[in-house]
């Protein structure tokens, strides 16, 4: 929100997602299913371990392109408009930039995410293992992330957690076990004076959130 340029706008954006339309409650990924590819990636490939007869490679188990992507939508939530649409032959193309399958080869990357141990999901050239002769195999990083993401699809949605609250791993013992609550509508809401009292907040390290008071 602080940030120069399109961050107020794209705040504002971000939270009349969050609030939904008039009548409709917000987005949430159906349980059991996912709203990007990345999630439903780790999660079938985990599926397909236990459920199905994976190809033996030099250092694991491993899967058929094709089979992943058939995999991938079956856990894709459909109102995500996230399922890869393409056939394996066209995400092979080096000049494809579709940004859902970038999502799978970013899961193969050794810098995938260095806070999270990746690479996540293995990529080999297996020739005659299937039409694309491209098999992924799940590394134990992946598996682990993998059996998280999908403890927390068969629980379903969460309750929204506040819109802004004090980014300190600790709060100073002076202040107990109390946590101040702000209404979103506090200052003039966000785009007049919220937010500087948040960053006074911050400043001085007093525990807050900010959420929709309903008094």
């Amino acid at each position: 929100r602080r940030l120069k340029g399109v961050a107020s706008h794209f705040y504002e954006i971000l939270k009349e997602s969050v609030a939904g339309s008039k009548g409709k409650k917000p987005y949430h990924p159906k349980k059991d299913k996912f709203s990007c590819v990345a999630s439903a990636a780790l999660v079938a490939l985990l599926d397909m371990e236990e459920s199905s007869e994976p190809m033996n490679s030099t250092n694991g188990n491993s899967f058929p392109m094709e089979d992943l992507i058939q995999n991938i939508n079956r856990l894709i939530d459909t109102r995500s408009n996230a399922s890869l649409n393409q056939t394996a032959e066209q995400y092979m193309d080096p000049d494809n930039l579709d940004p859902g399958w970038g999502q799978v080869k970013k899961l193969c990357a050794t810098n995938a995410n260095t806070d999270l141990d990746g690479p996540f999901i293995k990529e080999r050239k297996k020739k005659g293992a299937c039409p694309s002769g491209v098999v992924f195999e799940l590394l134990e990083a992946g598996r682990e992330m993998a059996k998280k993401l999908r403890d927390l699809a068969k629980k379903g949605p969460a309750e929204p957690g506040p819109l802004r609250q004090l980014p300190n791993n600790t709060v100073d013992e002076e202040f107990g076990n109390v946590t101040m609550s702000m209404d979103h509508r506090e200052g003039g809401g966000s785009s007049k004076g919220l937010h500087t009292m948040c960053d006074q907040l911050d400043i001085r390290g007093v525990p807050y959130v900010v959420r929709e008071l309903k008094i």
